[in-house]
């Protein structure tokens, strides 16, 4: 379901609302900061052969639970339809069930609310960040670990609820194979008993927060990634750059929208991947011993286990597998003022585990980039990136990836102006659009990647 217009004007109040009629801005990060604090949550890494509820499969060697729910690890091969030969293997997530990432929202005296709760995930580098209302994979709302049922779930299954947007997006396509979650904004017209551990929260302070660092966690930028906006030009005091761009109509942009949808049917077709899963233990260039599952080289990501106890969850201790990583990645932008409307960058994304191959994405992406951009060449772009201007730098902050699957990975999200769309040339796997471009693609099937749907979330329409 796309986006119901009558919402837009609705978004656009909320992310210029700069009052809370419950608390103030400064009072909800340190509400956070004392929760990170006091949060009573262990994280300890432990030999696989020590993962309760979980092992290693006789015949595939795919690392399972027991009950067989949740997820595994399982190895994938990957090779390039158009490069004959070439090829690689790699452990890989695979969950076949559809989550929910879901977000309660509210009018109070004409002001949109988003009720946003502080979640503990055991990957995440400080404990707590904002989630959305309802984080759950299938077998956490189906109580398949013989837990609580996650609070809010019921508003979420429930068929007479008022939906605003419903979509089905991907999940990090280079450690996921085909993994979706239903992300979901629903409209109450009644108050929701306000549990612990929950805030309603303005667009305004959502967006305030994202520009810093891991304080609003994947899964709440996939949602509101969803969330499109109109703007009559009035009442606009203090909007940034992004704002236009935000709520441009076709005037101005390098492209149709039908354009750019036919730009990446054709890199989906050039740079299809044929992939396919096969058994762990048949993976080529990686190895286990009883702490890990690494490369052989020692770089890309470990599959770790972890011991977890956590009193605000809905089971207080478990055991699962964690991909580690070490280092900072990096997810860059680069815009530029073209036709008076400021127009992105995008590049089409191979990544092995999305269904069509194929996503929109940043203009650079690389995990590890310290790492990545010593000792792997020819990535387009990255030198914009490794010293720019300060005056360029119109966005800056790292963002946490996915806490209850990946431990400690987290992005530098990046925006960097240039002067001059036209003088900057470009392979044809790349693309300029607009913000309101990029949202419009991002409706319906997914075509954005879950570090540009970080994008569209976290870029302040109002200072």
């Amino acid at each position: 379901m796309t986006l119901m217009t009558d919402y837009r004007q609705s978004f656009l109040g909320s992310a210029r609302a700069r009052h809370n009629r419950f608390q103030d801005l400064e009072n909800t990060r340190q509400w956070l900061k004392s929760l990170q604090e006091q949060a009573e949550q262990s994280v300890v890494r432990v030999p696989l052969a020590e993962l309760e509820q979980w092992f290693f499969a006789a015949d595939t060697g795919d690392l399972c639970h027991r009950s067989g729910k949740f997820f595994s690890i399982t190895g994938l091969h990957c090779s390039p339809v158009a490069r004959p030969g070439a090829w690689w293997e790699q452990p890989v997530i695979n969950q076949p069930e559809i989550g929910i990432l879901g977000i309660l929202t509210r009018e109070f005296e004409g002001i949109r609310y988003f009720l946003m709760q502080a979640k503990m995930e055991p990957g995440n580098v400080n404990k707590v960040q904002l989630s959305p209302t309802l984080q759950a994979t299938y077998s956490n709302y189906s109580q398949a670990h013989k837990g609580r049922l996650p609070p809010y779930t019921q508003y979420f299954l429930d068929p007479a609820a008022r939906v605003i947007t419903s979509q089905l997006q991907s999940e990090t396509g280079t450690r996921f194979f085909r993994k979706f979650n239903r992300n979901i904004l629903l409209d109450l017209d009644s108050d929701p008993e306000l549990l612990p551990g929950f805030r309603w929260l303005t667009l305004f302070e959502i967006q305030t927060l994202m520009a810093e660092d891991d304080m609003v966690n994947m899964d709440s930028r996939s949602v509101l990634s969803n969330i499109a906006y109109t703007s009559d030009e009035t009442d606009n005091e203090g909007a940034t750059i992004f704002l236009h761009s935000a709520t441009s109509s076709t005037k101005g942009a390098m492209h149709t929208i039908d354009t750019l949808r036919q730009w990446l049917a054709q890199m989906r077709l050039k740079h299809a991947l044929d992939t396919s899963l096969i058994p762990l233990n048949s993976v080529r260039d990686w190895v286990r011993d009883d702490w890990g599952i690494r490369h052989v080289s020692r770089n890309y990501f470990e599959v770790a286990g972890v011991r977890v106890q956590a009193s605000d969850r809905e089971v207080p201790l478990w055991f699962q597998p964690l991909l580690r990583h070490d280092g900072l990645g990096l997810a860059g932008f680069l815009c530029a003022e073209t036709g008076g409307v400021l127009h992105f960058l995008l590049q089409a994304k191979p990544e092995p585990g999305i269904v069509g191959s194929v996503e929109i994405g940043p203009t650079v992406s690389l995990f590890d980039y310290q790492w990545r951009s010593e000792h792997v060449g020819g990535v387009h772009f990255l030198e914009h990136f490794q010293e720019p201007p300060a005056d360029a730098i119109l966005h800056s902050s790292i963002q946490s990836e996915e806490g209850g699957r990946f431990w400690a990975l987290r992005n530098r999200f990046v925006v960097v102006r240039m002067p001059d769309a036209a003088a900057i040339e470009h392979p044809e796997n790349f693309a300029w659009m607009t913000l309101s471009q990029l949202q419009q693609l991002s409706q319906g099937e997914s075509l954005v990647n879950s570090e540009a749907r970080t994008l569209l979330a976290c870029l302040r329409l109002f200072q």
